[in-house]
């Protein structure tokens, strides 16, 4: 009876892990061309939080020496986007202010963090926060071999690759493995607490049921 409970509670945390991963497989860029389209999208996201007037680009710039300088760098898009909104603004038309638009508008490079290899250190990533959540829900990390041989239940770095393997990315359980033994996030990295809150809620939502269960 005890070894049936067991087996119950062992099959709904992985069932909770897996609707979890599969969630964040539909958020998440695995691909070079995903992480261009959610940097730009989170420039015009950026931009689009403000309200754009005049006074609040003004505030906006006057505080900018107040910055990390690594996220004055990151921001550089949005302070190129809130130059053209004034330069629309209060230029009349020119040929000139056409080119000084253009140039404003044209994208700035990618972080090289995110483009290095083709962009794996970023799809990385996002493996590990993937693993991260499955963990979260109650599975462990890895398994051993013996359990990978008698088709044991699912570790968390196992039911992540089988779910990668479905979204056309083919990477092993030893190779997710592999990208868990690399630090991503150092917990004594100020970010490891904002990572830790945000799979932590990730996965208390997941142990409610789908809205479609009755």
């Amino acid at each position: 009876m005890a070894e049936t409970e067991n087996s119950n509670a062992n099959q709904s945390r992985e069932d909770r892990a897996r609707r979890l991963v599969r969630e964040g497989l539909q958020r998440v860029p695995l691909t070079l061309d995903g992480v261009v389209k959610r940097e730009r999208g989170a420039v015009q996201t950026l931009i689009g939080w403000g309200e754009n007037s005049d006074e609040s680009i003004d505030r906006f710039f006057a505080g900018l020496d107040k910055i990390d300088p690594h996220y004055v760098a990151m921001l550089d898009e949005v302070c190129r986007a809130l130059h053209a909104i004034k330069v629309e603004r209060h230029l009349l038309p020119s040929p000139q202010r056409d080119h000084l638009l253009a140039l404003l508008h044209r994208p700035a490079p990618l972080p090289k963090n995110i483009t290095r290899r083709g962009g794996i250190s970023d799809r990385n990533f996002n493996i590990w926060m993937l693993v991260n959540m499955a963990v979260m829900c109650g599975l462990q990390l890895s398994r051993n071999r013996a359990q990978r041989d008698t088709d044991g239940a699912h570790s968390a770095c196992s039911l992540v690759a089988d779910e990668l393997k479905r979204s056309g990315l083919r990477l092993s359980e030893d190779a997710v493995e592999k990208i868990m033994r690399t630090p991503r996030v150092m917990r004594q990295d100020p970010l490891w607490v904002l990572v830790e809150r945000y799979l932590a809620e990730l996965a208390a939502e997941a142990w409610k049921p789908p809205t479609s269960e009755k």
